[in-house]
């Protein structure tokens, strides 16, 4: 056709549609990313927390390493409960286990929160001198 400007109103509402579509598929990913993005933070923090005890651990005297716990909470609110538990081995006694979990709550936005944690264990070796 000669003379033809501009698009029709059918091919106006199907663009403007195409783009809505687009648009709220992309709004729905943001959510989910924050939400990934807090649960690593947190992960790398708990991790943190499990091995500064550990290294606490490893340098106090050999009979100094005993149970003990642990509350750390980040920038942002989210408390970290750490706990050391430490068992000597009965076949031999210059070595102990130690054994840390570090457990936070963590908000989700479909099941509430849930009780997430993170294990870390070592073995300490008594040196004689």
């Amino acid at each position: 056709m000669i003379g033809r400007r501009g698009f029709t109103i059918l091919e106006t509402i199907f663009a403007a549609l195409l783009l809505g579509i687009t648009g709220m598929a992309l709004l729905n990913i943001l959510p989910t990313s924050v939400l990934a993005e807090k649960r690593a933070q947190n992960r790398m923090q708990a991790d943190s927390v499990a091995l500064s005890m550990l290294e606490d651990a490893r340098v106090q005297p050999f009979n100094a390493v005993l149970d003990r716990e642990k509350a750390v909470a980040d920038n942002e609110g989210t408390e970290f409960k750490a706990h050391q538990t430490v068992s000597t081995d009965p076949a031999n006694a210059y070595l102990k286990r130690v054994r840390i979990v570090v457990q936070w709550e963590e908000a989700g936005w479909s099941h509430g929160a849930r009780v997430r944690e993170v294990t870390l264990e070592g073995l300490i070796v008594r040196l004689n001198r």
